[in-house]
């Protein structure tokens, strides 16, 4: 007797390449994406400042970055202070990337920041809009803790 074989449905060979090329691109991404963000957080501001750049163009990977630093470490990685343009595209990821779901690092990440030698003129720096994006953020925190740590920073 012949075995019975089930015939599956035809599949469109462009959509199976497709579903293929798709699996391939996620695999390659995470591999790519993983390299470009070292296993351990930077020693220096020089080391933090060229992967940040290498990773400007990547917002989750920014945030992702900011993830395996310890908000404690800021004061003494950026020892003199931050350029402008850096504390600016950190506020950014930190208010839009980790605030929504990691609220006590984004606030930790804030108070050290406001440690940074020359921190009131970084903030002078932003924009008008930047400013009000960060206020408006940093309202919306509810636990009573964390709002009294962003009191610390005004």
């Amino acid at each position: 007797k012949k075995k019975e074989e089930k015939k599956e449905p035809k599949k469109d060979p462009k959509a199976e390449q497709r579903e293929t090329d798709e699996l391939l691109a996620a695999a390659l991404s995470h591999i790519s994406t993983s390299k470009l963000i070292p296993q351990n957080p930077p020693r220096t501001a020089t080391e933090f400042i060229q992967t940040w750049a290498t990773l400007k163009h990547e917002k989750k990977l920014q945030a992702e970055y900011l993830t395996i630093i310890n908000p404690s470490k800021i004061q003494s990685l950026f020892q003199s202070a931050i350029e402008p343009d850096v504390f600016s595209s950190l506020s950014h990821i930190l208010l839009n990337y980790i605030l929504e779901t990691n609220p006590k690092l984004a606030v930790n990440w804030f108070v050290s920041l406001s440690k940074v030698s020359r921190f009131g003129m970084m903030v002078m720096f932003l924009s008008k809009q930047e400013k009000q994006e960060m206020k408006t953020k940093l309202e919306t925190i509810s636990d009573p803790e964390l709002k009294e740590m962003v009191e610390t920073i005004k």
